[in-house]
This record gives C-alpha cells, structure tokens and sequence, in this order.
C-alpha cells in the first residue's frame, strides 16, 4: 500500500509489476513454525506465503497467527 498509496498512483494506470515484492521470502509446510517466526521477525514483514513441496503456495501465514 505504500507503493501505491504514498506516490499517489491511479489504480487504473498502474501495473502490479510496478508495487509488488521483488524476491518474496516463503517457507515450506514441513519447516518449524518458529523458524517462520525468526524469518517474518528478522525480515520485518507480516505475511510469509507457505509452500508445498510443488512450490504452490497453500496458505499465507501471519504474525496474527502466533498470537490466535
């Protein structure tokens, strides 16, 4: 939303490529869920995409997710 929002861009003009993350971090289901929390914390971010052993995302896990 920064992306978008701060420089003032028209959603209509604008391509995804243009505000999207680069390199997005994800884990796969089999590693610890505390190694997760240790990515999303060292990485400050909030949403972390979960893979399968396909590569295809299966769930996106959220820092509200460790306190529910």
């Amino acid at each position: 939303m920064n992306k978008f929002v701060n420089k003032r861009k028209v959603a209509e003009e604008t391509l995804v490529s243009e505000i999207m993350t680069k390199d997005v971090k994800v884990v796969r289901e089999t590693e610890y869920v505390l190694d997760w929390f240790r990515i999303m914390s060292n990485g400050r971010f909030r949403r972390l995409p979960v893979v399968d052993e396909s590569g295809r995302v299966v769930c996106v896990f959220t820092q509200g997710d460790f306190v529910s």
